[in-house]
């Protein structure tokens, strides 16, 4: 299996009493106990996307220049630990409540929620299973430039190119943490490079410039 792959559990739901329950694996015979433990845990998950994309275009028009840079990663898997941490109802954590935990839990849709009720004892919390590994699946405009040159014969004494610029557009993508593309900072960057443990969000800036060409 590549670097950084993830082995945990497998999520299988709610049960009847509102606890989170997960695949009990067959042993190399088959058979399951009916207990759920470290021998239940298996590949589930690839950090490691299957390509990349990054798109570079330039369109000229007369005195336009349009510039825009695309970025893109496909087929890699990202789990999402602040997510845990905030549907976690155990010791401090009780306090970082998630929303979706509230909407989606036990309490207001039965077995068809995704998260424990708020009442709920005696659950087996994961974060190493694939109730939190999700797509982390983008596309990019990272970046969009836009000038208007003014030829010298214009101004007389120099050429002058008015310009525009945005750094981070948008994003198109299915991942529900903060930024499907960044790293947590945290050990060994190689084996952790799937593990979202929380990130500065990515602003947009907007910049304008002026170049003169004597």
């Amino acid at each position: 299996h590549p670097i950084g792959a993830f082995y945990g559990y497998v999520w299988t739901g709610l049960d009847e009493n509102g606890r989170d329950t997960y695949l009990d694996m067959p042993d190399e015979n088959g058979n399951v106990d009916g207990i759920i433990d470290s021998n239940d845990r298996t590949w589930i998950g690839d950090p490691n996307p299957d390509f990349t994309l990054g798109w570079n275009n330039t369109f000229r028009y007369r005195n336009w220049t349009l510039n825009l840079f695309f970025s893109g990663s496909f087929g890699a898997d990202k789990l999402n630990a602040v997510r845990f941490l905030g549907s976690n109802r155990t010791g401090g954590h009780y306090f970082f409540t998630l929303k979706e935990a509230w909407d989606d839990n036990f309490d207001n849709k039965g077995q068809a929620g995704r998260y424990p009720g708020v009442n709920t004892e005696d659950n087996q919390y994961y974060v190493n299973s694939t109730k939190y590994i999700e797509s982390a699946d983008y596309f990019r405009l990272e970046n969009l430039s836009l000038s208007y040159t003014l030829p010298k014969r214009v101004l007389k004494f120099a050429e002058m190119q008015l310009r525009f610029s945005c750094q981070n557009v948008f994003t198109i993508t299915g991942y529900k943490g903060v930024d499907p593309a960044a790293i947590s900072s945290y050990g060994n960057i190689d084996l952790n490079n799937g593990l979202d443990l929380g990130v500065f969000p990515l602003n947009r800036s907007y910049t304008f410039g002026v170049r003169l060409n004597f």
